[in-house]
């Protein structure tokens, strides 16, 4: 057999049989390794080494072992060939982070800022070391553990491994790493709870519109958008003038992104009366040449302001802007059960959801768009309202709220 015929088998002196194979960048080579019961595959890149094992017993036998190393070495041999394998004994973790952001060109900036923003606990408690560090799985299960020590959230942890994760796949197909630990370890992370709804009353919601201290303000618009009509927090702040059109709204941005979180969010609804209204107030003090309906209004500013305003109303316990959101959607599948020519799958496409299914298992805890459905919502809190005013409690003295806010001492 010649020497370089990739299916020549050599014997050596450490006791394990070789295919020999060529010595190009990423072709690799295989042996098997006698006291070990493994082929070992060894890749090359401009002189770095890395090496991958494949043992018969975690394949069920030698020659599954083996096709399962032809495989990667494939793999690998392909990558190589188109550029993308590069071998590196170690990088500055820091370095790493900043390769793995510019490569997510698909990503808009607002994204990009936050993958930062959750890769900077890595670069924190792991201070001047390099991405190989990450390669043990020990260290990476002990980086989620202090995390957790450190009280942050479920959903934060969660929200920090799944960028780690595309992180540490990027270092394994670029040959820092041997595999992604979080992947091959299964590493686990603290589970997310869903989080339980505040839902609104309806003359609670019109309580908050009808405060003296809101009423013709960015934030009586904005209660109305998300509480009468459904909109995410970050899609009603992200709207523009030239998202009106008359009795329609147009929603495709979110927050500071230039289009909304999927695809199915960019959607055109028809909006109530009290909608328009709210929005029609802004307009007079409208700066000359601003395109956005709320200019410098984040999610975090505007939560802060309806906190206080519900405090000062009495509405306890007091909600998320995203409860309005919640709450106009749980009123629109139970109105439209009674609504006839509205089904959950215009709900759906009202509240931007992607799936039927997602509607329904969101918010389950409720009775089982088309233009019609924005009437629906302002019939379902109208209704509301009306046997509100009209039902009598039989205790002399006991308050209701009304919908402007007040109390209102019962016959």
């Amino acid at each position: 057999m010649a020497p370089h015929d990739a299916d020549a088998r050599l014997t050596t002196a450490a006791g394990y049989t070789r295919r020999a194979g060529r010595t190009d960048n990423g072709s690799g080579t295989l042996r098997w390794v006698e006291r070990s019961q493994r082929w070992e595959l060894r890749v090359q890149v401009d002189g770095v080494r890395r090496s991958e094992y494949f043992s018969a017993s975690a394949f069920g036998g030698k020659q599954r072992a083996e096709v399962a190393a032809k495989r990667r070495r494939r793999v690998l041999a392909g990558e190589a060939a188109a550029g993308l394998l590069v071998l590196a004994r170690d990088m500055p973790l820091g370095e790493f982070v900043e390769r793995f952001i510019e490569r997510q060109t698909h990503l808009e900036e607002a994204t990009k800022q936050e993958y930062r923003g959750r890769l900077k606990h890595l670069l924190r408690l792991f201070p001047g070391k390099g991405i190989r560090a990450l390669e043990s799985g020990d260290q990476v299960a002990w980086f989620f553990g202090r995390l957790r020590d450190e009280k942050y959230s479920p959903k934060m942890i969660a929200h920090v491994r799944y960028v780690v994760g595309l992180v540490l796949d990027l270092a394994a197909v670029q040959g820092y790493i041997k595999r992604n630990p979080i992947r091959a370890e299964r590493i686990k992370t603290p589970t997310v709870d869903p989080r339980e709804y505040r839902l609104f009353r309806a003359p609670e919601v019109f309580a908050m519109l009808d405060a003296p201290d809101v009423h013709g303000t960015p934030v009586e618009a904005l209660i109305a958008l998300m509480g009468l009509s459904a909109l995410r927090p970050g899609e009603a702040i992200g709207l523009q003038w030239a998202d009106l059109d008359g009795e329609w709204l147009r929603v495709r941005t979110s927050g500071r992104r230039q289009t909304t979180k999927t695809a199915a969010g960019r959607r055109r609804i028809k909006v109530p009366a009290r909608v328009m209204d709210a929005v029609a107030a802004l307009e007079a003090a409208r700066p000359m040449g601003e395109v956005r309906l709320f200019p410098g209004m984040t999610v975090k500013a505007l939560d802060g302001r309806l906190h206080r305003l519900q405090r000062r109303l009495g509405i306890d316990p007091p909600g998320r802007p995203y409860d309005l959101r919640h709450t106009a959607i749980t009123h629109a599948i139970a109105y439209a059960q009674t609504t006839p020519g509205v089904s959950i799958a215009d709900v759906a496409r009202w509240a931007g959801h992607r799936r039927n299914s997602t509607t329904l298992d969101t918010y389950c805890h409720v009775l089982d768009s088309s233009p019609g459905l924005a009437q629906v919502m302002s019939n379902a809190y109208g209704s509301e309202l009306a046997r509100l005013r009209e039902t009598k409690d039989d205790n002399e003295g006991r308050e209701a709220v009304t919908p402007d806010g007040s109390a209102q001492q019962t016959a």
